[in-house]
């Protein structure tokens, strides 16, 4: 089964002033674009400028929610009444089910949240409630025939850590094509006797001889010999 990370929540700058949009730019260079794909939000984006009131209350809890602590749940409430967060669930579910819908084979999907300040950890903390509502609209894709897939939610403390799952998964594909081409080869190498049966069978004329060619061939397929 193929796997894809969808990064679902992460801040703009990480703790060490790394900028994400830049870095997973990178790894979407070096790994191709499928191996990785941005659904979050950030701030100078269409939903980052809704006007909302209660944005406000936001920014006063925040101000006063000591550093290094927790989210409160108080700060949690205030941030999912906002706009912006019915948007933001929105556009993460939106982004999800685009990929699921695009997958052309089996795969599985990592929701995949960064360690940031306050907002990334409301976010992580309520990403498990938005899987669950992508699972239950999986259900009704995999009715209309979509492929078989996987939603699931992991969790990152460093950006380090994301680099490191995309080179397992570089190392991991690399192993299953050398696989499948080593069956490729096999298969030519089965194939062979019965390509050359075959263009002998274009040039016979005698029927015997053809019926013998018909035998031989399905010797090599070991398939049922007619009567």
């Amino acid at each position: 089964m193929a796997i894809q990370i969808l990064v679902c929540s992460s801040p703009i700058k990480t703790l060490d002033g790394v900028n994400m949009m830049e870095e997973i730019a990178e790894w979407r260079r070096l790994f191709g674009e499928g191996a990785i794909k941005i659904c979050f939000d950030w701030p100078d984006s269409a939903l980052g400028t809704i006007v909302d009131p209660q944005m406000l209350e936001v920014e006063r809890i925040k101000a006063i929610h000591p550093a290094g602590m927790g989210v409160t749940q108080s700060f949690r409430d205030a941030m999912k009444k906002t706009k912006w967060w019915s948007k933001y669930t929105s556009k993460v579910m939106g982004g999800v089910e685009t990929a699921i819908q695009s997958a052309v084979e089996p795969t599985t999907f990592y929701m995949a949240c960064l360690d940031g300040g306050p907002i990334s950890q409301i976010e992580q903390y309520e990403m498990p409630f938005i899987c669950s509502k992508v699972r239950k609209d999986l259900e009704e894709l995999r009715r209309a025939g979509i492929q078989r897939c996987e939603v699931k939610v992991k969790n990152f403390e460093s950006r380090h850590e994301i680099y490191g799952m995309l080179k397992q998964l570089e190392t991991y594909t690399m192993l299953l094509r050398r696989e499948i081409y080593g069956m490729l080869k096999q298969l030519e190498t089965y194939t062979m006797p019965l390509r050359r049966l075959c263009l002998k069978c274009e040039s016979l004329d005698n029927l015997d001889e053809q019926r013998r060619l018909d035998l031989d061939m399905m010797r090599i397929l070991d398939l049922d010999m007619p009567h």
